[in-house]
């Protein structure tokens, strides 16, 4: 059988030599052939003429190494030590910050996911723009507050749809005061009210 051809230990076949088909004469051949594999295999266990190094490691501890080198090379592609932080906007979601409107107010696209609380005033508006005018995503919530001591009428802009939950109605609903209401996107066109009876 002919010489394998390789360059490291993992590569030998352990199958070979054959032996009653090789000759003899292969013999040195394939010794040659083992520290090649070893030698390349082990490239920094060769140190310089007059000062050898030795290796003294166990099975374990050379499976060992062979792990530690992963976890390494793991590390270098991913920082696992870097505590990763949240955007305080998004944190600050959670709690529904606050927009104090007092006037006639159209909502705007960071509305979503807050309150907008008026406080004070009489005869005011707020209106949700239709789509083409601000393209809240679906599901984007807006919720109001009124403490003003009077109500508030919120108003949907034309070409778009606002339904009072439970009952079908649309168009501008009025908000009582002390009252909460929540308005949902459900389409690209049309918006959900929830309010309950402070909502009419």
């Amino acid at each position: 059988m002919g010489l394998e051809s390789v360059t490291y230990i993992s590569e030998l076949n352990q199958n070979n030599p054959v032996g009653a088909s090789d000759p003899k004469s292969q013999g040195d051949d394939h010794l040659r052939l083992l520290k090649k594999a070893i030698l390349n295999s082990f490239p920094n266990f060769v140190g310089t003429a007059g000062t050898p190094k030795s290796v003294a490691l166990s099975e374990d501890e050379l499976n060992d190494c062979a792990q530690k080198l992963a976890a390494a090379t793991i590390a270098g592609l991913w920082d696992f030590t870097t505590v990763p932080t949240i955007d305080s906007d998004l944190v600050g979601k959670n709690k529904l910050p606050q927009n104090i409107q007092n006037g006639n107010y159209e909502f705007v696209l960071d509305d979503a996911g807050e309150h907008v609380y008026k406080v004070s005033g009489a005869g005011n508006a707020y209106t949700i723009p239709n789509n083409a005018t601000v393209a809240f995503e679906l599901g984007d919530l807006l919720t109001v507050v009124n403490q003003s001591g009077n109500t508030v009428d919120i108003a949907i802009e034309a070409t778009d749809t606002m339904t009072k939950e439970g009952t079908g109605q649309t168009g501008t609903r009025t908000l009582a005061d002390d009252g909460i209401a929540h308005f949902l996107k459900v389409t690209t066109t049309s918006w959900m009210a929830l309010g309950g009876g402070s909502l009419t």
